[in-house]
């Protein structure tokens, strides 16, 4: 079939011949498709390990299955920012693909599913993953630095050891596992934790303000600073756990700032005199 590939910026073709199909075309030509126009393919199953697919267009696009081991996805675009408000898009599909130390820094991946990927060592960092589905998703030791993960899935998902300090507001990481994951600073609002594995991680200055904790391990957790304004922690286990300096209060907190603001005011008027 004679396939032709552009390139979004400039529109020149940059893939252009007669292959055995679409996703053979882009497996040969895998070294040269950044800022590809990808979208509504299908590509499941596809080789484009090591691939440079830096800026291209998945919106619509289906690698459930492929193989983007050490891939370069770099600024690629998910979903049409460009469209009108309430316009529905269709989100890019990676289902079961294997992304290991693939490069995800400063991607839109908004809705986008990842359910069952192999994401170890991946950089999802400077990104947007907001709806995003992972369940399931094996993600320990990624980088999950400065990105948006409002509403994400990560139910039964493997997080161990990934360095995180992101935006998880109402995300929902039920009966997955975080041992030992860096989450410090982090805001978790509205999140929900139900039976998952927080054993050994640590949780330091996190806002997790209205948080669902029933059932989960904090076995060790340092939770050192963490807000749990209405928190549930029904049945939580925090044997261990480090709750020094622990914010339970939001009407509290904001009596002690108050509080210091008269002592400081106090003290300039004093000089004053």
């Amino acid at each position: 079939m004679q396939v032709k590939i552009k390139n979004l910026i400039g529109l020149k073709t940059i893939v252009s011949g007669e292959y055995e199909s679409f996703r053979a075309a882009c497996e040969q030509n895998k070294s040269n498709l950044a800022n590809a126009d990808l979208q509504n393919v299908d590509l499941s199953n596809a080789d484009l390990s090591g691939g440079n697919l830096r800026g291209v267009w998945l919106e619509g696009a289906s690698l459930s299955g492929a193989n983007l081991t050490g891939a370069n996805l770099s600024k690629a675009q998910g979903y049409n920012t460009a469209a009108r408000i309430g316009t529905p898009t269709i989100p890019v599909i990676f289902a079961n693909a294997r992304m290991a130390n693939a490069n995800l820094t400063h991607v839109r991946f908004k809705g986008a599913g990842f359910n069952g990927a192999d994401l170890t060592n991946a950089n999802l960092s400077g990104s947007e993953f907001i709806m995003a589905r992972c369940q399931g998703a094996d993600l320990r030791g990624a980088s999950l630095r400065e990105s948006k993960f409002e509403k994400a899935d990560f139910s039964h998902a493997d997080l161990r050891e990934t360095i995180c300090q992101s935006n998880f507001y109402g995300a929902t990481f039920d009966e997955a596992n975080l041992e030992g994951t860096n989450f410090a600073s982090c805001v978790f609002c509205q999140a929900s934790f139900k039976n998952a594995n927080l054993r050994n991680a640590n949780l330091a200055n996190a806002n997790f303000a209205q948080a669902n904790f029933e059932g989960a391990d904090l076995t060790g957790a340092n939770m050192q600073g963490a807000k749990i304004w209405q928190a549930k922690l029904e049945n939580a286990n925090t044997a261990g756990a480090n709750m020094i300096a622990v914010k339970t209060s939001a009407v509290g907190s904001c009596l002690i700032t108050i509080l210091l603001l008269l002592i400081i005011i106090g003290l300039m008027i004093f000089l004053i005199k």
